[in-house]
Formats: C-alpha cells, structure tokens, sequence
C-alpha cells in the first residue's frame, strides 16, 4: 500500500495525500521513551508506542539519514513532502546505491499537531506480491548490508566495553597497590612509636615539659594524617592541658 499524509488547513479541512504508494515494503511498532513536548523546549518524557514504515525510496531520491550508528535509517524530510509542497534548496536528490535505497519514516504524530500533519502506514501483501521486482531484489541486499553494520556496531561496542572494563581493573589494581604500599609504609613506624611511647612515664606522674609542670592523665597511640602518632596528656592543678609528643622521652632516652 502506501503511507497517507493528512495535513490540517488552516480553515479546519484536512488533504490526504499518498507517499511511496506500492513502496511500504514493511511496519513495525515499537515501545520508546518519547519527548511529549509540543515545542521541545521542556522535557515531557512518556513511555510510547512508535510506528515505523519502512520505505523504498527508489534510485533517486534523497540520501537517508543515520543519526548515530547504532540508530534506523530514516527518510529525509523533503522525501514526505507531497507534490507541489515547499522543499528546501540546499538539498538535492541524487542517485542511490542499494544501501541507501530503504529508510524508515517514523509515523507516530505525537507532534502532529506542531508540525501540520499526521502520517499513517499500511502495508498490505506478502515478500515480492506488489512494486517493482527490483525493490524486491534490492531490500534483499540492503537487509543483508544492514546486518552486517548492526554486526560491526555491536563488535564495537563489545570491545569498548571490554576496553572501560579493562580500564577500570587497571584502575582499581593500582588503586589497590597504592593503598598497600601507604599502609605498609604507615604500619612500618608502629612499633618506634609504641617503643617511645614505653619510655614515657605512667599515668599519675607529675612531670616537667618545656616549662610545664602536669600530671600525666591520658596516653595513647593512633594513626594520624597517615603517620603513627604517640600522645602523652598533661593536666596541671589549674585545668591546664598540654599535649606532649612520644618523641620527647625518646629523646631523652637518647
């Protein structure tokens, strides 16, 4: 059959119109996640049940569009303009190489009414019944073409994702390796540390540090901004506290 294009007049009249009459070689139906908005310039995303028709576009026409390799071959827009409608000048028809020679045309109309127009597919007949034989020899090749490019597309992409998985392993390997050497490097000054803290005077002393006089009333060891640290605490008879570094005793001992 073909695709009907109804467009909607301004006095409320709608023209229906046919493109790619006896071309409609296939219709597909998808689940998408489509932009509701009417002007695109919000987000009004809904889950939507598409309408594909796959077109020949003959051997001369306009080249099809592929936004992204992983995407369908779509119709240029001037290929759903009707006779007589405006076209655009900067793009001109050429002949088509067989790859190039089907396209999808997205008729779903969630924007029919921004752009003018609706569009509805049929395609009625089985492989090789309607159209010309060469549409028929030709869609052969291009679904075997486009087998091939979905093939390569996914080869790709198996190996990009092969590549990040192997990036972030590597990643995380020296990630790995750079924390066991840190904590080696922390774990090696523990025992100086618990040594000089053995040299320091128990709990209860009263002792003398550079000019201050307190009893000792805590003690003890951690890891700090990623070095051993060994603390003794001074109180003196007013309230007054000073924090005196392990490494003073073994100082002393020295």
């Amino acid at each position: 059959m073909a695709i009907t294009k109804t467009i909607w007049n301004t006095d409320g009249s709608r023209t229906p119109g046919t493109l790619f009459a006896n071309r409609v070689v296939e219709v597909a139906v998808t689940l998408e996640t489509r932009n509701w908005s009417d002007t695109l310039d919000y987000s009004d995303f809904r889950d939507t049940r598409c309408t594909y028709a796959l077109v020949w576009l003959g051997t001369h026409n306009y080249a099809p569009e592929r936004r992204s390799k992983a995407s369908r071959l779509m119709a240029y827009y001037d290929s759903l303009k009707l006779e007589g409608e405006f076209k655009s000048n900067w793009v001109e028809t050429r002949d088509l190489e067989f790859h190039e020679q089907f396209a999808w045309v997205d008729c779903t109309n969630i924007l029919s009414d921004r752009n003018g127009f609706s569009l509805s597919a049929e395609v009625d007949g089985a492989f090789g019944t309607f159209g010309d034989p060469l549409m028929w020899a030709n869609l052969i090749a291009w679904r075997a073409h486009e087998a091939g490019l979905a093939k390569a597309a996914e080869e790709e992409a198996r190996k990009a994702k092969e590549a990040r998985e192997a990036a972030a392993a590597k990643e995380k390997a020296q990630r790995v390796a750079r924390e066991t050497k840190r904590q080696a490097k922390i774990d090696a000054g523990k025992p100086a540390v618990e040594a000089a803290m053995a040299l320091t005077p128990e709990k209860g002393t009263v002792c003398t540090v550079d000019g201050f006089t307190g009893k000792v009333f805590w003690k003890g060891t951690k890891v700090y901004r990623g070095a051993w640290r060994g603390t003794v605490g001074l109180k003196n008879e007013r309230g007054e506290v000073r924090w005196i570094d392990v490494g003073h005793w073994a100082k002393e001992e020295k």
